[in-house]
């Protein structure tokens, strides 16, 4: 009788834990998650929008996007360029073809895929370039938490401010 009453004490709780945590939308993970997009949507998509789209959105008015790289869209970070190579690893900020880029770590040779971002441009090279140590060091961060962005990024071309 004792160990009929153990034994459906602990189906009991063992429902009450696989019932609790079959409930979407609570706890750390949840907060964690939105953590992230509003890291992202502070931080991260305000940079892509003014340093990158101009040459890497689906709809941007270049006749084609540079290296085959979209940046519009995780879907397009994840898949990236030409090169073959994602251009981020979500946890893993070493791996990926951004952050070198970004980080200005490629030597520029002529006919190489892989240049540092954004470029300088303008009639003496006196605009765009290098990224503050700031922006570089939120975009370290927000690849090794994951890359979380909302969910209208992840495959959606378009960011909406």
């Amino acid at each position: 009788m004792v160990w009929r009453m153990v034994g459906l004490c602990a189906m009991l709780v063992m429902g009450v834990v696989f019932v609790g945590a079959g409930r979407a939308g609570t706890g750390p993970a949840t907060a964690q998650a939105k953590a992230g997009e509003a890291f992202f949507e502070e931080r991260i998509a305000p940079v892509l929008k003014n340093e990158c789209f101009p040459c890497h959105h689906a709809t941007t008015p270049v006749s084609s996007y540079e290296g085959g790289l979209l940046l519009d869209s995780l879907e397009g970070m994840l898949k990236g360029g030409d090169s073959g190579e994602p251009a981020i690893v979500p946890g893993d900020a070493t791996k990926g073809t951004l952050m070198p880029a970004i980080r200005y770590s490629y030597v520029e040779e002529k006919g190489k895929q892989k240049r540092n971002m954004p470029p300088k441009w303008g009639k003496n090279r006196e605009l765009g370039g290098k990224l503050g140590e700031k922006v570089i060091a939120d975009f370290e961060k927000w690849i090794r938490d994951g890359a979380v962005t909302p969910e209208g990024f992840r495959k959606k071309r378009e960011l909406k401010f």
